[in-house]
Formats: structure tokens, sequence, C-alpha cells
């Protein structure tokens, strides 16, 4: 069953009934506990509603920014058919790298792809070779968001998904009072989506907020 202890009670019963975590996904949050790494990973109700807005979407192919330990990843790649595939980015080596280890004995291991690098560089690169995306699923630092959304707007198809988490970031981005850099990325990013008229847009309230842009 899914962690509940941090989960307000309606989100703990969600999670109870849809979001279940299985014994891979809890090997990857005890592995992420003991490696000291921050808990910052999907919870497990934003997964869900992510990987079946992929599948209702007959999404093949996603771009995720941001590994930590491939716990989205493996969301990501269970909603994918056969042939499908995730390619997860992360800037730090340890980090994909124990994304690799922690999911090679899953059932989709196939689907799941790890590269190290800085996301921005990799982006463009795509861009530049034409590629295209079925989804872009963001979920790094927050304030190059801007940056990413720009370059993921042209590497969707027609129909595809862009997917940013912590889109309300705890309420911050509501609040006029809070101007930090992250805070204002998020904001300026919001803005962006929803005034673009190549996106028809909305912010799930799920989890911190999952922004839901499906491309003209």
């Amino acid at each position: 069953m899914s962690r509940t202890s941090e989960m307000g009670p309606a989100e703990a019963f969600v999670a109870g009934l849809f979001a279940s975590e299985d014994a891979h996904l809890l090997r990857l949050r005890a592995t992420m506990e003991a490696e000291g790494l921050p808990a910052i990973q999907l919870p497990a109700t934003t997964a869900r509603a992510l990987q079946l807005l992929l599948s209702l979407a007959g999404c093949r192919r996603v771009l995720e920014i941001g590994t930590l330990a491939g716990y989205s990843a493996l969301w990501i790649a269970r909603a994918l058919p056969d042939g499908g595939q995730v390619v997860s980015i992360d800037r730090d080596p340890s980090r994909t790298g124990l994304a690799r280890r922690l999911t090679a004995s899953t059932e989709v291991s196939d689907r799941l792809e790890f590269r190290t690098g800085e996301a921005m560089d990799i982006l463009e690169a795509e861009r530049e070779k034409g590629a295209h995306w079925d989804a872009v699923f963001l979920d790094a630092d927050k304030e190059d968001l801007p940056r990413y959304v720009a370059i993921a707007r042209d590497l969707l198809l027609a129909g595809g998904l862009l997917l940013v988490d912590n889109a309300l970031w705890k309420g911050q981005v509501a609040d006029p009072g809070v101007e930090d850099q992250a805070t204002e990325a998020i904001r300026e990013m919001l803005r962006q989506v929803a005034s673009d008229s190549g996106f028809d847009a909305t912010i799930l309230t799920v989890g911190d907020g999952l922004l839901v842009a499906r491309r003209r």
C-alpha cells in the first residue's frame, strides 16, 4: 500500500483506493530514504493521475526532466504500451545510475532510458534534430521552467501533453507576498502557458498541483 503518513486524510483515502504502491515502488522509496535523497518524489496520487492522463492520451514516447531515483519514470513507463519509451534526464550521474539499478528488475525496464546531462542542452539537441514527443513531464529545478516550457512546446506533437508538477508550490504562487526566484519562475511559466493559444490547459489540484496542457 502507499505510504500515507505525510498525506491528509482525503489524499490518503484516494491513495489507498487508486494509487497503491507495489514492491518495486516501495523499494524505490525505501532506497531513496536510505541514500539520503530529498523526499521530493511525486506523491502516489499525483503519479497515478499522471499515469492515467498519459494512458488516455495514447502516449508512446515521454520525455521526463528530473529523475531523482526513477520513481515517477516507473509510473510513467507502466502507462505506456508495448514498445513505448520514457527518457528521463538528470544532471546527477549518481541519480541516473541509481534509477537504472532500481528499475532494472521491473517488468517495464525495456521502456526506460536514463540520460545524464544538463536538461537544457538535451532539450535543445532534441529540438535541433526535429524530434517529437507525445508528452513532456517537468519535475526539476523551478527557476528554469519558463525556458523548459518554451522548448517543450516545439517538441510536442499535436495533441501531446505538457505536464508540470508543483504548479501550486504549496499555495505560494497565489500569495502575492511570496517573491522568491522559484515562485516567480513558476508564476511566469503558468502565465506563459495560460496565454499561449497553442495550448489548452488547467491545473489539477492533486498533490502540489499538476499543470496539464494539451498541444493544439
